[in-house]
């Protein structure tokens, strides 16, 4: 499901973020609307976020790969794992309930 940005009408810095109703096949499960004021990041950053989740989950699975070619101990390596902390603890960061 896509997110759509919906600015306020009149108050630019005010915007909802919902799903497009035309798109709903089960409403209770799918049906998704904020609203509210955004910081430095916007309303397109929250919007996009299970899109970059997905994204995150793709590169993870890439770097796993990468990291069974590397040398252990190898700088490439060392670089490899911290990037897979930090895409891992995104995801985690995602899915905690």
């Amino acid at each position: 499901m896509e997110l759509y940005v919906v600015e306020a009408d009149g108050d630019p810095r005010q915007f909802w973020i919902e799903c497009k109703m035309s798109e709903i096949q089960n409403f209770n499960e799918e049906y998704f609307r904020i609203s509210g004021y955004f910081g430095e990041y916007g309303p397109n950053m929250f919007a996009a976020a299970p899109k970059m989740y997905d994204a995150l989950k793709v590169c993870l699975k890439a770097e796993k790969e990468r990291r069974k070619k590397l040398k252990s101990g190898s700088p490439a390596s060392t670089y490899t794992d911290d990037r897979i902390a930090k895409i891992e603890e995104a995801i985690s960061s995602a899915e905690a309930v």
